[in-house]
């Protein structure tokens, strides 16, 4: 166990001990000299770090303060803090008072220990000694300096962003075991901090910026224009491998931190990768990744969006849910409270993605609206156009539109509703300016995807699906019966008259018009649509700009001869991939049924 005591040399040689048994105070003298040391081994404890806080000097032991010396710093100070313990340290291990005074806090010595076990290594039960002077000291005398290897170090570069950093908040470095290896303070001119961590150590790192300055400003709030307090601490939890390191701390890394479940300062390799976990349900690519915000004087949007810039949007979308919350720290509540697992993926609850489309729409309405054009293809969950307590029997009734975004002309995009689907292939009617496009979910759909907390997400084309939102379906009350019609899930696509000319909803196209490709799509759709013979999948297939759907019992039509042909019970097997591809083009518009 250790013996720590704070040793003091005055000028006239005399040796003063501390005990260190609780955190000890005291006022620098003028030309003394400092050390910890234990007195079991007359050396420095080997996990010593010593931190500048304006003008005191702490001294900390396995991340425990064990003594304040007061006035340490000063312009005429002649005071000295001896690392190894020697009354005559080199310059390389002695830390000099004489400096000028600031507020600021930086470390000024530091070596990293590993903790390897669960061994005591911060005890520190001390006796009491008597005043002494050198003499009584042989040992000080007649040992050399003891040589302390000082590692290697790599750059860590901290970036803080809850808009654009304008106070020195202080950033605090914790290894894997919650033992604090580094600190430093954000430059106002940079939003930044330039730090270092020894290449000794690889593993997690969780860096935490907090406010420093109480109620006062900290940063720009993008939507407002206005200097806002942080008032909180943002997290971010990123792994040392020995190079250099740049960690962007932010809203998002604030909620990975949050959705980890971290216990204290200590982080696991395996608590990193809910980083990527939030990063998909934002659409950001990398959390920890430099951030261009809306404000950054490099923010150019107009020759196209740079992943920093997306990044800068989706935290602008933050700020504006800050209005409606009142606060960030609100708006991290709601969402920690909005985010759940959905098997490896993360999901976000109705309410939740409520929030970020009115935090998208106050930022349009704010001071900052010409800096950036944000919309809702920001949000990654489709955008389900119910209120925030679901779906109940008369929104049922009356059909859910669910908006889908990044979709072109041609795309094939599956809305999954609980474990029923509808497959849309969309033309180029059904996209807005903004990329988005509205798929309809019928009654009979919601009605037999049944009730309590449904999944909701879509998929364009063979891509990955997006995140989910869970809904809440509560149909039980004011219940109607389905008729077999109430199946159709209805869509018109116009016909585009350069090619189709002679077309019209009345009369037979003019066929020969129509390409290799139209030919080959169209073999290819007819034949999807009987291979996928899976209850609950509904489908509204487009061959160029010419709606058809698979129904075993069309609706009635003047003109039957061709639908006849296609779906009979009896032609299905015979016709399945023989049928003349030219007919198709007849098949009136709204026939949707499920397979």
């Amino acid at each position: 166990m250790k013996n720590l005591v704070l040793r003091e040399v005055l000028k006239d040689q005399q040796v003063v001990e501390h005990p260190l048994n609780q955190i000890f105070q005291i006022t620098a003298k003028q030309g003394a000299i400092y050390s910890v040391v234990d007195t079991n081994t007359e050396i420095n404890p080997d996990d010593l770090l010593l931190v500048r806080k304006g003008d005191q000097l702490e001294v900390r032991v396995a991340d425990k303060a064990v003594a304040n010396i007061d006035d340490f710093y000063g312009a005429d100070s002649d005071t000295l803090y001896s690392i190894n313990g020697s009354l005559q340290p080199g310059a390389e291990l002695a830390i000099s008072g004489n400096q000028e005074p600031n507020t600021l806090e930086s470390i000024v010595w530091w070596q990293y220990v590993p903790i390897n076990s669960d061994s005591d290594q911060t005890d520190t039960a001390l006796s009491s000694t008597e005043d002494t002077s050198v003499a009584d000291i042989p040992e000080a005398k007649a040992e050399p300096d003891k040589e302390i290897a000082v590692s290697e170090h790599a750059s860590l570069t901290v970036a803080a962003t809850a808009g654009q950093f304008q106070s020195d908040a202080s950033i605090s470095i914790y290894d894997r075991f919650g033992t604090l290896i580094g600190m430093g303070t954000i430059d106002p001119t940079t939003s930044q901090s330039d730090l270092s961590i020894t290449k000794d150590y690889q593993g997690p790192i969780l860096v935490v910026l907090e406010d420093s300055n109480g109620v006062e400003g900290d940063y720009i709030d993008e939507t407002t224009d206005n200097l806002t307090s942080l008032d909180t601490s943002l997290r971010a939890m990123a792994f040392a491998d020995g190079d250099d390191l740049f960690v962007s701390v932010t809203p998002l890394t604030e909620l990975a931190a949050r959705e980890a479940n971290l216990i204290g300062h200590n982080v696991t390799p395996g608590n990193l990768e809910m980083n990527d976990k939030i990063g998909k349900l934002f659409g950001v690519e990398d959390v920890l990744a430099p951030v261009t915000t809306v404000l950054d004087q490099h923010f150019a949007a107009e020759d196209g969006v740079s992943i920093s810039e997306h990044y800068g949007l989706v935290l602008a979308s933050l700020s504006g849910a800050d209005q409606t919350t009142g606060h960030l720290t609100t708006t991290l509540n709601r969402l920690e409270n909005a985010i759940s697992s959905n098997g490896d993926v993360l999901a976000l609850t109705q309410g939740a993605v409520l929030l970020l489309k009115e935090g998208i729409s106050a930022f349009e309405a704010g001071t900052n609206a010409h800096l950036a054009d944000i919309n809702t293809s920001l949000i990654q969950p489709p955008i389900v156009d119910v209120p925030a307590d679901g779906v109940d029997a008369q929104t049922r009734n009356s059909g859910v539109s669910v908006v889908v975004s990044g979709v072109t002309a041609g795309d094939s995009v599956t809305v999954n509703w609980g474990d029923k689907s509808v497959t849309k292939v969309l033309c180029s009617t059904d996209i807005q300016p903004d990329g988005m496009a509205h798929i309809e979910i019928n009654s009979a759909i919601i009605s037999t995807a049944g009730i309590g907390y449904l999944s909701v997400n879509y998929q364009v084309n063979d891509g990955t699906p997006s995140p989910s939102v869970i809904l809440e379906v509560d149909t039980i009350h004011d219940a109607v019966s389905l008729s077999d019609d109430s199946f159709n899930s209805y869509a018109t696509c116009p016909i585009d008259p350069t090619e189709f000319a002679n077309d019209t909803k009345t009369s037979t196209p003019d066929t020969t018009t129509l390409s290799q490709v139209d030919v080959e799509l169209a073999q290819e759709i007819v034949s999807d649509l009987w291979e996928q013979e899976i209850m609950g999948e509904f489908y509204e297939h487009l061959i160029p700009d010419t709606l058809i759907s698979d129904a075993h019992t069309p609706h009635t039509q003047t003109d039957t001869s061709v639908t006849d042909t296609l779906f009979s019970d009896q032609g299905l097997d015979a016709n399945l991939n023989t049928v003349d591809p030219l007919l198709l083009t007849a098949i009136p518009e709204s026939l949707a049924m499920p397979v």
